[in-house]
């Protein structure tokens, strides 16, 4: 697969349709999930790898990682509607060709907070994890989970957040992190946005969990 046919099958994916502000549940871009997924497929993060999206959403990071060759692909969000929206996408996917009909994505339902939340352990984590806007350090939960669950993890983050989020993977054990800078585009999404766009500068890493 060409990278533009992966960011036009990632563009045609459905979102939730009524987004909770409290959890900030945002899409991330297609374009910069196809630029993190390209970029993970290159340095051999993908191919005949299991994938786990945390915080899914729709899961365009674990889908897009099966077009990619994945092995496998788990999607965990602690909303229910997030998951069924998964489960359309994956048969968008199917249907417009993108992924084989006995392609599979597993889902699980609950809160990367919750110790009791068995979550089996992966090659590679995605995540987009809440920026803290609504909950000061609600990426906290996302972060230790990660280093918990993947070898390898790419994440994004509020580029505010920088010092915070850096300790917390050091805390975890990271034996690596990879950093560079964005900003993406924020469309008007929540009744207490006053612009119709806005851009916020993130901080997208690669953390190696590897001794």
């Amino acid at each position: 697969m060409r990278k533009k046919h992966l960011e036009i099958a990632l563009s045609e994916m459905k979102d939730i349709a009524e987004p909770d502000a409290r959890l900030e549940q945002y899409r991330t871009p297609p374009s910069l999930v196809s630029d993190i997924l390209w970029e993970a497929m290159g340095g051999g993060d993908i191919g005949d790898k299991s994938i786990l999206e945390l915080g899914c959403g729709g899961a365009p990071f674990a889908l897009g990682a099966l077009m990619l060759g994945a092995r496998s692909a788990l999607g965990m969000d602690m909303d229910p509607r997030c998951l069924e929206v998964a489960g359309k996408n994956l048969a968008l996917l199917v249907n417009e060709g993108y992924l084989g009909k006995n392609s599979t994505l597993e889902l699980i339902e609950g809160d990367v907070s919750d110790p009791a939340l068995e979550i089996p352990v992966t090659d590679t984590v995605f995540m987009n994890p809440p920026f803290g806007a609504q909950n000061r350090n609600a990426d906290r939960g996302f972060i230790m989970r990660a280093c918990r669950c993947g070898s390898v993890i790419y994440s994004i983050h509020n580029g505010s957040t920088r010092k915070f989020v850096l300790a917390e993977y050091e805390r975890m054990g990271a034996s690596n992190i990879e950093i560079m800078e964005a900003s993406i585009e924020l469309p008007h999404r929540f009744h207490f946005h006053r612009m119709e766009r806005g851009t916020i500068d993130v901080l997208l890493l690669r953390v190696s969990m590897n001794s």
